[in-house]
């Protein structure tokens, strides 16, 4: 391999990972070739739960222990690695419905700089709120706002 040769970026920021400026010049394209794979998402999509509040990490201020799971090939079976109802990653089975991004024509309204929003999610995307308000971030959690 030539001194040309490129590396995906992921591959590179995995690489590199935990690594400080100085120790930087010592990563080659040895050190790149040996690095773990990168693994693929399994099918489908990690379970929502509108009633889940993440907040609650913030007010803890700690994660809870973590069970093992890093991302998706570290799960058994078909499961996924999700925070759906934890403050840090966990195997769950996975669900085949798509969560619905954007949606609604629109845009969301900017959180003021000094706005403690609602540490809760009301919405988790637009097809949750009526009429024409989308699901918008209010600085902390998202609710249903009249988009401009």
């Amino acid at each position: 391999m030539g001194m040309g040769t490129s590396f995906p970026h992921i591959l590179v920021a995995q690489v590199l990972a935990g690594t400080t400026l100085t120790s930087l010049r010592h990563v080659d394209a040895t050190s790149l070739l040996l690095a773990p794979p990168i693994s693929e998402p399994k099918f489908g999509y990690c379970p929502t739960n509108p009633a889940w509040n993440p907040a609650i990490c913030k007010l803890i201020k700690r994660q809870l222990p973590q069970d093992g799971c890093l991302d998706d090939s570290s799960c058994p079976g078909v499961q996924k690695c999700c925070t759906t109802e934890s403050c840090s990653p966990r195997c769950e089975e996975p669900t085949c419905t798509i969560p619905v991004a954007g949606g609604k024509p629109g845009l969301c309204p900017k959180p003021q700089k000094d706005a403690n929003g609602l540490c809760w999610d009301k919405c988790q995307a637009d097809s949750d709120c009526v009429g024409r308000l989308k699901c918008c971030s209010n600085g902390c959690g998202h609710e249903c706002m009249l988009a401009y």
